[in-house]
Parts: C-alpha cells; sequence; structure tokens
C-alpha cells in the first residue's frame, strides 16, 4: 500500500508537469461559451437572444467597459479571477509550484519510511501502556504529516493543472450578459449574474467534488469514515 501511495504521488507529479507544458487557450480568443451556472434554461435563452440582437459596435463596447472593470478590480479580485477561470501561470510560477511539489514529495516519502514495518495488533498488545501510548502519539504524528504533504501536494498540482475552456467562456459571457443588464437597468438581474461570477473566481469554484483540494480531502474522509465502520462492523 505504501509502494502505491508513493507511485501515485509520483503519477500525479508527472501529470502536472505534461499539463503546465502544454499550450492553454487564452481568456481572450473565441466566442461565447455555453453553461450559465444555476440559471433556468428561459433565463439562458434570454440572454442569449439579447446577446445576439446586439450590434458589433455594442458588443465592441460592453468589451471596453469589462476590460476597464477588471483594470479598476483590486489585486485582491485580479487573483481571484485568475484563480477561478484558469490565466496561465508563467514560467517561473510553474517552476517554483513544482519546487514546492517536490519538496513535499520528499517530505512524504520520509514520513512512509519512517513507519516501522511489521507492527501488529498482536505486538501492541504486548507492550505496556506506557509503550503503547507513546506509539499512539507517533502514529499520530506521522498520519498528521502525511496528511499536511498531500493537502500542500494537490495545492501546487491544482495551480498546474490547464484551465478549462468552457469555465473561461462561461466567465466571459456572464460578465457581457451583465453588462447587458446593468445597461436595461435590470439591477436584480445583474447582481444575481454577479453573484455567479463571484462564487465561480472562488478557489475550486464550480468543479466537481473530488477536483479540488477542498473536495479531494473530504471525499478520501468519507471512504475512510465508511472503512472504518465495515472494520467495527464485520459481516456475520
Amino acid at each position: 500500500m505504501r509502494r502505491n501511495l508513493v507511485l501515485m504521488v509520483a503519477a500525479a507529479f508527472v501529470v502536472a508537469v505534461a499539463f503546465s507544458a502544454m499550450g492553454q487557450r487564452e481568456p481572450g480568443q473565441g466566442g461565447p461559451a455555453g453553461g450559465f451556472g444555476n440559471m433556468s434554461e428561459e433565463q439562458r435563452t434570454q440572454m442569449r437572444e439579447r446577446w445576439q440582437n446586439m450590434s458589433e459596435e455594442e458588443r465592441a463596447q460592453f468589451r471596453e467597459q469589462m476590460r476597464g472593470r477588471m483594470g479598476e478590480a483590486g489585486a485582491d479580485q485580479r487573483t481571484a479571477m485568475r484563480g477561478g477561470f484558469g490565466v496561465r501561470l508563467s514560467r517561473e510560477e510553474q517552476l517554483k509550484a513544482i519546487a514546492a511539489m517536490q519538496e513535499q514529495i520528499g517530505k512524504l516519502k520520509a514520513v512512509i519510511e519512517s513507519q516501522p514495518e511489521g507492527r501488529t495488533m498482536a505486538n501492541m498488545r504486548e507492550m505496556s501502556e506506557e509503550e503503547r501510548t507513546k506509539l499512539r502519539e507517533e502514529m499520530t504524528k506521522r498520519r498528521e504529516a502525511q496528511t499536511a504533504a498531500i493537502t500542500a501536494i494537490e495545492t501546487e498540482l491544482a495551480k498546474l493543472q490547464a484551465p478549462r475552456p468552457e469555465r473561461i467562456g462561461t466567465a466571459r459571457e456572464l460578465q457581457r450578459i451583465m453588462a447587458v443588464a446593468r445597461e436595461e437597468n435590470a439591477p436584480k438581474t445583474a447582481a444575481a449574474i454577479e453573484a455567479l461570477i463571484a462564487r465561480a473566481a472562488e478557489p475550486g469554484g464550480d468543479q466537481g467534488p473530488a477536483t479540488t483540494p477542498e473536495g479531494a480531502r473530504r471525499v478520501r474522509g468519507e471512504r475512510g469514515a465508511g472503512q472504518r465502520g465495515a472494520a467495527d462492523n464485520p459481516p456475520r
């Protein structure tokens, strides 16, 4: 099992490097893409019709407005947008993330190698209470160190993953539709769309439960709880 864990981490590292080396589509390319978060089908249809009925001049004006808003946004907002919509990392940032992963993989390997072989429940029953307490403390420390290393690796891996084109297109279209709503004096619609954009801009926003570090940890926790429950209640 330990060997499999090391192989899994190494494989994840290789995949991260491959993703970072691939050409990534820039956010400014292409037209509106599908997907509108939690909006109803009727709302999506209405928004598409409004966009299609705009002239090229009006669309160009809205693009300029959105570029101006991005320029006026604070550093934290721009960082959130980059994280949510997958803007490509610079070469220096990619190398920094890879170096951080290598460091954490080294720590994870050291933790796994420090685990004693052949430790069984029978051995623990033969120990004194003081020895068992000490062993439990050591096991807890190793488990915490292993979890911390895996979490750090997942975080850096998420930075290196290529942006999803459908999310980039969705963000662009939501921004344009929000501008249309404001121009037509529909503040509630604009506010709802702005909330969708903000939610998508959060780290790991609009992703499946196991595709973000937080989601992966939650899935592992649920699986671990299920396995512990099965061990506590073996079939008769």
